[in-house]
């Protein structure tokens, strides 16, 4: 029954040679169909569907540095850790935000931190008094 529709889930069982234990289960979204490229090139595998796991294909840390370089060449933000640890693809898109996101939140929380500059003035002065003081 290979490349039959499961009704139930949808997903098509994949051919034995993909290297993964499980049906095969396409991606959806852009960030998926992005990632199983990357997976699927860095592997050397036929394809990748969501609910495969990165280890289980083959990848191991060098290969998951191959993946993040690509991935950050098509605009996403994801480490090397995040793709050794997720436990599907899907998990892993899940969790992957564009560099353009993530720049937009740190530059967010730098803000938010920032020390306004009559804090600042109010730290330097009293820096002053504490050295004149002990002078």
């Amino acid at each position: 029954m290979s490349a039959a529709l499961s009704g139930a889930t949808g997903s098509v069982e994949g051919p034995a040679d993909t290297g993964s234990p499980v049906a095969y289960d396409p991606p959806l979204t852009p960030v998926e169909h992005t990632l199983a490229t990357a997976f699927t090139e860095v592997l050397g595998i036929e394809r990748v569907g969501r609910q495969d796991n990165f280890l289980d294909l083959g990848g191991d840390s060098v290969a998951a540095m191959s993946v993040r370089a690509r991935a950050r060449r098509a605009g996403l933000d994801v480490s090397a850790h995040r793709i050794m640890r997720s436990e599907t693809l899907a998990d892993l898109a899940g969790s992957t935000r564009s560099i353009a996101e993530a720049t937009r939140a740190v530059s967010e929380a730098a803000r938010s931190t920032a020390v306004a500059p009559q804090d600042q003035r109010w730290d330097q002065k009293t820096i002053d008094q504490l050295r004149n003081g002990i002078r």
